[in-house]
């Protein structure tokens, strides 16, 4: 039984290095490594919505942001934010208090996020997923908005009842 690809021309095997340098596995791994340092993917206490909304100061209405994705964990959530923000040149940075969930039909962000802040993360999440869309749900007292996102832009906003 052979180990080779038949769409991948190299003879040697997935155990042997290509001469001169190391297997690309290795050089993927370590460029996820670098990526993924400083992110904390530990069970911490599930974010309820209470948690949000207790979590503002008295003169100011309390903000939350959800993006929608397709994607299946929300450890592999957290790799794409993570992606997203090193392919994108404009300098935006991954909003502090962003955390991933996993629900029943994929992961989703979530964080008591201002208005920009999470467009930022919508537009951050969706240059790593390019093709597929997400929608960012954003809500501040009695006012929800919900806007599509692809490949890094700001689409149509929608109705948020969908």
């Amino acid at each position: 039984m052979s180990t080779v690809d038949p769409e991948d021309p190299r003879q040697d095997g997935p155990d042997e290095q290509p001469e001169g340098g190391p297997r690309p596995s290795e050089d993927i791994d370590a460029e996820f490594a670098r990526m993924m340092e400083g992110i904390s993917l530990e069970d911490e206490a599930p974010l309820t919505v209470e948690d949000v909304l207790s979590d503002t100061s008295e003169d100011e209405e309390p903000c939350i942001a959800v993006i929608a994705t397709s994607v299946a964990t929300a450890k592999a959530l957290a790799g794409v934010v993570r992606l997203g923000r090193e392919a994108r040149t404009d300098g935006i940075d991954i909003p502090v208090g962003t955390r991933t969930h996993d629900t029943s039909t994929g992961a989703i962000a979530v964080g008591p996020l201002a208005e920009t802040a999470a467009h930022d993360l919508a537009a951050i999440a969706s240059t790593a997923l390019q093709r597929n869309g997400i929608v960012l749900f954003w809500r501040r007292g009695d006012r929800m908005t919900a806007t599509r996102y692809k490949n890094g832009e700001r689409g149509e906003d929608i109705s948020p009842a969908i």
